[in-house]
């Protein structure tokens, strides 16, 4: 006899067959472990509306111990980081049940599975840890950077240095080398460590070595009357303080110090060798001077010595006329006709020559010699005859004795 079967009561579509049906979603999309939780509600809420006595108890036992594992795995996979990655979404979907390991629970249920105990009264249920948001990694403790200041914001004193280095370099480019280093130290008062300064002043200390080197060699260039000078002296001493100075500043000063001194060296030198000059060239002339009036007195004393010599020969020449004397003409006149004369001569009683208007011409080594000659003649017989005619006379230098060579 057929027992008859109860009829199994219509339950209505669950969730995930509602679900199935319907497609998929259209709203935002969910994270998965929000997913896996809803399907998880859907399953047990089936198989809860489709179990009924010990066969519903049966697949609800079975079927949920591997569900507990399942939430688990998720619930470790989110707490260890896994759903970090996922933009947080909000679900508007009932909370999944309250799972525990070993305890299934489903809210809403009238009998408690056996062989499970059930949650203490009052228990919360664990919630379902929210999505972890991205942490950025830690970044180290670097004290901030000022900004670089802009020309409105450097300081009084940063403006005013500025201006000094600027004038600095300005005045050496002008050769200015002393209001340079005036510049450079008010710098280095104001900031001790502003190395633009120590710079420049190094590069003004060779400029000024420089200087000084070539001003000596000026002074040298002059000689005795400049190397001679105290000046140049003292300014060697300076010269050799200056190298060995070890600021640079100090060390400039003291070049700067002594190419002054060998400039005043040079000056000084220069207008003694100018006086010295001078003093020659007017010794020089005096000599030349005095050497041409002894020329022109040796001259001039020669010159009469020979004419007075001159004379004298002339006057001989007449004396052995006057004195019959042949041999005495002819000691002035060797070229006489001295047997002529001797006949003339030994005619005469008396013989009278005067020589008036006496002219000597010097040439060289020869003169010439004119006078007007007055000749009385006493003969031995007769009366007594005189003459007055213009005799010339040729004489001619023989080493150191005029003699007479012509008579016209």
């Amino acid at each position: 006899m057929a027992v008859p079967q109860p009829a199994l009561p219509t339950t209505a579509p669950s969730k995930a067959s509602r679900a199935r049906e319907s497609g998929p979603s259209s709203g935002p999309s969910r994270p998965a472990s929000a997913m896996a939780g809803a399907a998880l509600t859907d399953a047990f809420a089936d198989t809860h509306a489709t179990g009924s006595g010990a066969g519903g108890l049966s697949h609800t036992i079975k079927y949920g111990g591997a569900a507990a594992l399942v939430v688990v795995a998720i619930l470790a996979f989110v707490l260890l980081g896994g759903g970090a990655g996922e933009t947080p979404t909000v679900d508007d979907t009932p909370a999944p049940p309250d799972v525990t390991a070993g305890n299934l629970s489903v809210q809403g249920a009238d009998s408690t599975p056996a062989g499970t105990a059930e949650s203490p009264a009052g228990s919360p249920a664990e919630p379902e840890p929210a999505p972890s948001a991205s942490v950025p990694s830690p970044v180290a403790d670097v004290p901030p950077q000022a900004p670089p200041q802009r020309p409105s914001e450097m300081s009084a004193q940063d403006r005013r240095l500025d201006d000094l280095f600027a004038d600095a370099e300005r005045l050496r480019d002008g050769g200015d080398l002393r209001s340079a280093i005036e510049r450079i130290e008010a710098g280095v008062k104001m900031r001790a460590g502003d190395t633009r300064f120590g710079n420049l002043a190094a590069a003004i200390r060779q400029d000024a070595e420089r200087r000084a080197t070539a001003a000596r060699g000026q002074a040298q260039g002059i000689g005795p009357p400049a190397t001679s000078l105290a000046s140049f002296l003292d300014a060697e001493n300076v010269l050799a303080q200056a190298r060995q100075q070890a600021s640079a500043v100090e060390s400039a000063q003291l070049f700067l110090t002594a190419e002054a001194r060998f400039g005043t060296a040079t000056t000084d030198g220069r207008r003694a060798a100018e006086d010295l000059r001078r003093q020659q060239e007017q010794d020089a002339a005096r000599q030349r001077d005095a050497d041409r009036q002894n020329s022109q007195q040796v001259v001039v004393d020669t010159r009469q010595a020979d004419e007075s010599a001159i004379r004298q020969v002339v006057d001989r020449y007449r004396q052995g006329y006057n004195s019959l004397d042949v041999d005495a003409v002819v000691r002035v006149f060797p070229s006489v006709n001295a047997p002529a004369l001797r006949k003339a001569f030994a005619g005469y009683a008396s013989q009278s020559m005067t020589l008036g208007a006496i002219t000597v011409a010097l040439d060289g080594s020869g003169a010439t010699v004119r006078a007007q000659m007055v000749h009385a003649v006493q003969p031995r017989s007769g009366s007594r005859q005189e003459s007055r005619t213009a005799i010339t006379l040729t004489l001619r230098k023989n080493g150191n004795t005029w003699i007479i060579t012509d008579r016209r």
